[in-house]
Formats: structure tokens, C-alpha cells, sequence
């Protein structure tokens, strides 16, 4: 059996168990009451038909968590892109724009 946790996206985890073990991994799964999980059984589980259901986890950036230091108005393509490869992106507002103080700063 395969457990999928948070599917489909960048947090995506995948426990792949005997029946008897599927109750005790999803406790220790840290899932909330909430969380949606994915339980797959059967020969789907197996090399090679299990490449189909870790597509997400194979993606080149999966399980990277990159921190974009831009402006607050700048265009929101990267951290789009970034996702597509599977990372995690999180845009930081580090950088302002501010006219110089003094015309001299202009020379």
C-alpha cells in the first residue's frame, strides 16, 4: 500500500507499507484532521507502475524551499515557474525602491 500525503503539491510525501502498517504510518505521518491523504493498494504500488504515482516527487526542485527577495509590486512569474518544478517558493519583501535624498546622488 502506498500512503500519499498532501498530493500534489510541493509538500507531497509518499510511505509505501504493508496493510497492517498503514494505520501506525498515518499517525506518524503528522497529517492534521483535516489533511487529505491518497491511499493506493495493489500492484499500482509496485516498481515499474509506482513511477506513476511519485510523478510530483520527481520533478527536479521537489522538496526545495527557495526564499525570492524582490519588491512588493514586482511580477509573480518566478515564484509560478519555480512551483512547476516542484519547489517551494516564498517571496520575501526585502528590496524598496526610494528616490535618491539629495539631487547631488543623481551625478
Amino acid at each position: 500500500a502506498a500512503l500519499i500525503c498532501h498530493g500534489a503539491t510541493t509538500q507531497q510525501t509518499t510511505h509505501t507499507v504493508t496493510l497492517g502498517e498503514l494505520p501506525q504510518t498515518a499517525k506518524t505521518a503528522r497529517l492534521g484532521d483535516a489533511e487529505p491523504v491518497h491511499v493506493a493498494i495493489g500492484k499500482v504500488v509496485e516498481a515499474p507502475e509506482r513511477e506513476q504515482l511519485d510523478w510530483y516527487e520527481s520533478k527536479p526542485l521537489f522538496g526545495w524551499n527557495i526564499l525570492i527577495p524582490r519588491t512588493r509590486d514586482h511580477s509573480a512569474t518566478l515564484p509560478s515557474r519555480l512551483q512547476s518544478y516542484g519547489a517551494h517558493s516564498l517571496d520575501v519583501p526585502t528590496i524598496s525602491m526610494e528616490p535618491p535624498r539629495t539631487p547631488q546622488q543623481m551625478d
